[in-house]
């Protein structure tokens, strides 16, 4: 937890100094700097770059906490502690290997919904819901609302038979 809390810090420090670099930037360019401008954007964007790498690494410790390698069962996916984002990401490689494999219902834990923002309103599940949604896919809750089952659509055969 603490690793990944570090990882999640250091993103958001990156941001902010990312965003503090392109406000300097755009002041810059208002007094003609065109060189300063450009080193300001470079280095802003390697902020960026850094921020990304955290934020995925940190995606990548907890998503593996939660479904330990060789463990995870093919029809469930657990992404609690997962931005919106990353959880769209890790339910969209689920619900492949779930394809590939011939199943058609996944049950993803979401959890409760109590985000780090502290507004005790979850991001991931209504996101989900709405990527599975204009994905065609059925969603049910369960277990009061912390698991969402997925069912993806049958296929039709374009052969009819009489």
């Amino acid at each position: 937890k603490d690793n990944v809390r570090k990882l999640r810090a250091q993103a958001k420090n990156d941001d902010i100094n990312r965003r503090n670099l392109l406000q300097e930037r755009e002041q810059v360019l208002q007094d003609g700097d065109v060189a300063r401008a450009f080193l300001l954007k470079h280095q802003a964007e390697t902020l960026k770059k850094s921020m990304m790498e955290s934020d995925q690494e940190a995606a990548r410790t907890i998503f593996e906490y939660y479904n330990p390698l060789g463990r995870r069962e093919r029809s469930k996916v657990d992404l609690r502690g997962l931005q919106a984002s990353e959880a769209i990401k890790y339910c969209d490689e689920a619900l492949r290997e779930l394809q590939d494999a011939g199943g058609n219902t996944l049950m993803v834990t979401v959890g409760r919904g109590k985000n780090v923002e502290g507004t005790g309103k979850g991001k991931v599940k209504p996101t989900l819901r709405q990527y599975a949604k204009a994905q065609g896919i059925k969603v049910e809750e369960s277990d009061e609302g912390a698991v969402l089952v997925l069912t993806l659509p049958m296929l039709q055969s374009p052969v009819a038979y009489a």
